[in-house]
């Protein structure tokens, strides 16, 4: 007997390929951020999550949190309720294949690629190969390492990521051999992320450093995905803070750091020499000053390959005491926020107030004045009348349903266009109750902009839901969320947010010139067609005026909650929602089909609304310098 081993065809010639092409890195933790929105764990323990006092006006909260690196620029971070198991790696990215002879491990050939495009590979058909790939997670060029010896340092200042074909290879045969990439993190990531967007301003200096070396470098070998040889560690000097590359996310500034060494970093100290900002209105502060340097904290981490170890750093602005001024005809639904849900949100300290857990910083007491008046009553000359001094008229004036202005002559609307002119805050909605409402408000928008201004209905009725406009500003994407969710329906993937109105017509405006207001929705409702031809809901563009084509955009009977319960939310009035804590939360809603249901944000846009009121009565308020047009 005899037996014999089949012997492979190899050909001399480069008569077929390889093509590479990048699927993504792979996440260590796909548990991270399970139920939560941040998709971030926060530690919160020992040092971490402390306030400390910077100035009379400043606070900086520093805390701890970590995740997956990149994963916070994940496109549709928020809705998510658990990680796959890779994020994507943006197109353009760099990264470095060398292919190896299988049967004698000589080099064959190496390669510079890029993500999002398929690299082709000409190699021996029924050859087999090993090939390793890695990247700087960049769009930098890589070098050709020794290939007798492929090893690099592992670099301090940018990302690692590896990946091969394992020992068992590829054998290419005579149509090709398609391989997709999936890379892995090689380092651990020091992340220290400074957020501006509750101080209403921007750094413009800022000079810190690692209290202590937490970066090491390591010689890794490209065929071994591992480091020897021990750990050097690093200094990395004054720490290099970039803008924030998320559109989102233009007040953050970063500093982003790696090392080999994760045992390194169990907690870090970040110590701030200096730091200097400029609010919103052009005053500077120096908020910190090398003769009085803060360090903060953050502790304690669970350090790892592939690891992202965040320090917070967020800037709080202290809102100085206001007066508010709330209008409506009754305290039955909380119209004008003078009573119910809409006025325990915005007095709840854990959301406006000066508690380390406050989300928009407040000195109190502040203080809200109601006026349940009869419409046409004139109440407005007992609050900004001229001859009231304008220290002592409201900061903010919200005025819900059905307060109409006087009808006898224009002096209400006078008194308001001044008074708005000057830089109060005003919130006006606007709803029927005859011709006298939408009159005496048409001839205001008529007296602040133009007067080819008209109003009329949008002839949609209770439960007609509006499409937010995708604007990026303080009121769609301010500090208590942008109210916005995933729907799904087939292939297609919407991430959008809604306002409801409650339990009467829609109300809108056209003739404001574009280029005078922020235009948050058409006067087109979900479910019908159409090209919006006025608006239901603006902000000015330079003047402290929200208008509102619904007076009962605030409206729930309950003090909070869901009305009449989350379980079976009506559907057509009362679009205004918190949860047990008072904090504003999305409520199911819509007039019609199942179709045409959504979840309406009348509730975290109010908040946001009132954060923003507060923000302009701070820096151009008719109390703190006007408007500085």
């Amino acid at each position: 007997m005899s037996s014999c081993t089949k012997e492979k065809k190899i050909s001399s010639e480069e008569n077929s390929k390889i093509i590479f092409n990048v699927i993504g890195i792979k996440n260590y933790d796909t548990d991270l951020g399970k139920n939560t929105q941040t998709q971030f764990k926060s530690k919160n323990t020992g040092l971490s999550n402390q306030e400390t006092q910077l100035t009379s006006k400043v606070y900086l909260n520093e805390y701890a949190t970590e995740g997956n690196i990149g994963e916070e620029l994940s496109s549709n971070v928020a809705s998510k309720t658990k990680l796959s198991a890779t994020e994507t790696m943006s197109n353009g990215i760099t990264y470095r294949i060398i292919l190896y002879y299988k049967d004698n491990n000589q080099f064959a050939k190496s390669f510079q690629c890029v993500a999002g495009t398929p690299f082709e590979i000409s190699v021996q058909q029924g050859r087999e190969y090993i090939w390793y790939a890695y990247s700087y997670n960049n769009n930098e060029d890589i070098s050709q390492p020794d290939p007798t010896n492929p090893t690099i340092t592992t670099p301090i200042d940018k990302d690692l990521l590896w990946a091969t074909s394992g020992p068992a290879g590829v054998v290419s045969n005579s149509t090709g051999v398609s391989l997709p990439i999936t890379f892995t993190h090689k380092l651990a990531q020091i992340y220290v992320k400074i957020n501006t967007k509750s101080l209403y301003g921007n750094i413009t200096d800022i000079d810190a450093e690692f209290s202590q070396n937490y970066t090491a470098s390591s010689s890794f070998s490209i065929l071994s995905g591992i480091t020897s040889g021990g750990a050097t560690v690093v200094s990395v000097g004054a720490l290099n803070f970039t803008p924030h590359p998320h559109p989102d996310s233009t007040h953050i500034i970063q500093a982003k750091y790696y090392t080999s060494s994760p045992s390194l970093i169990n907690s870090y100290k970040v110590t701030i020499k200096s730091l200097s900002v400029q609010y919103v209105n052009g005053s500077t502060a120096n908020l910190i000053v090398p003769a009085t340097p803060r360090e903060a904290t953050f502790e304690t981490f669970t350090p790892q390959i592939g690891k992202s170890h965040i320090g917070n750093l967020k800037l709080h602005h202290l809102i100085g005491q206001k007066k508010i001024l709330h209008l409506a005809i009754s305290t039955v639904y909380g119209y004008g926020a003078e009573a119910k849900a809409a006025r325990n949100m915005i007095t709840d300290t854990r959301n406006f107030g000066n508690n380390t857990n406050s989300l928009v910083k407040i000195a109190s007491p502040y203080t809200h004045v109601n006026s349940i008046a009869t419409s046409g009553t004139n109440a407005l000359n007992t609050y900004i009348g001229s001859s009231i001094p304008n220290i002592d008229q409201p900061d903010i004036i919200i005025i819900g349903y059905y307060y109409y202005f006087l009808a006898a002559n224009n002096t209400e609307i006078n008194l308001l266009k001044s008074y708005v002119d000057k830089g109060g805050v005003l919130i006006l909605m606007t709803d029927d109750d005859g011709t006298a409402v939408t009159g005496k408000h048409l001839d205001f928008l008529r007296l602040m902009y133009s007067s080819s201004v008209t109003m009329g209905t949008t002839g949609y009725g209770p439960g007609s839901i509006y499409k937010l406009n995708d604007i990026d500003d303080m009121i769609l994407n301010g500090p208590f969320g942008n109210g916005k969710y995933t729907r799904t329906i087939g292939p297609q993937t919407f991430f959008e947010a809604f306002w409801g109105e409650d339990s009467s017509i829609t109300w809108e405006a056209s003739g404001i010139p574009e280029t005078s207001i922020y235009s948050y929705s058409g006067d087109i409702r979900v479910g019908e067609t159409g090209t919006p031809t006025a608006t239901t809901f603006f902000r000015d563009r330079t003047k402290n005026f929200i208008w509102i084509g619904d007076a009962g955009f605030l409206a729930n009977e309950f003090a909070s909650g869901t009305y009449p319960n989350t379980l079976t939310p009506s559907l057509l009035t009362q679009p205004f929602a918190t949860n047990n804590n008072n904090f504003p939360i999305r409520k199911a809603y819509g007039l019609g089909i199942v179709a045409n249901h959504r979840e309406v944000a009348n509730s975290i846009l109010f908040a946001n609304m009132m954060a923003w009121a507060y923000m302009r009565s701070e820096f151009f308020g008719i109390n703190t310098g006007g408007l500085r047009l």
